[in-house]
This record gives C-alpha cells, sequence and structure tokens, in this order.
C-alpha cells in the first residue's frame, strides 16, 4: 500500500500532467485558428475539410470552429490514437 507521501506525489504529478495537457490543447487550438486564417477558412462554409461533404448544421453550431464531419473527425481522431499508441 503506497504511503501518504507517495499518494501526494502521484496527485502532484497528475495535476501537472493535466496543465501540460491543457497547455497542449490551446497550443493546437492556436496553431489551428492561424492554419484556418492563412487558408481563408470559413465558418460559413460548412464544408468538410476531409470528403468535401456539408458538415451537419448541428455539429456546427455546437463545434462552430469543425472543420470535419462526425465521419471523418471519428477517423481522423482513430489514426491519431494509433499513431500516439507506437
Amino acid at each position: 500500500m503506497p504511503s501518504e507521501a507517495d499518494r501526494v506525489i502521484d496527485m502532484q504529478l497528475d495535476i501537472g500532467a493535466a496543465f501540460m495537457d491543457a497547455r497542449a490543447r490551446r497550443c493546437d487550438a492556436v496553431a489551428l485558428g492561424n492554419r484556418w486564417i492563412r487558408s481563408g477558412y470559413s465558418e460559413s462554409s460548412g464544408l468538410c475539410s476531409g470528403c468535401g461533404g456539408q458538415i451537419h448544421p448541428g455539429r456546427l453550431q455546437a463545434v462552430p470552429t469543425a472543420h470535419r464531419c462526425t465521419k471523418c473527425q471519428d477517423t481522423h481522431d482513430r489514426q491519431e490514437a494509433a499513431r500516439c499508441k507506437r
């Protein structure tokens, strides 16, 4: 059974990891926004960058910056997850 000190250290490491994850997500979001601006992306276009089809209006309402339809986003997420496991 871990000691109290070990539990505190584990908790501190978890908090640090959560902050690093949040920072990485913010940096990724800023980089993505900059790419959209350079590419002339328009939220009103509503076209999927994966398949070129229309992004469902409900998805755009929930995630206005979405640039993939749910099917393409799911495929992308699975590929990224597989890449990260290597």
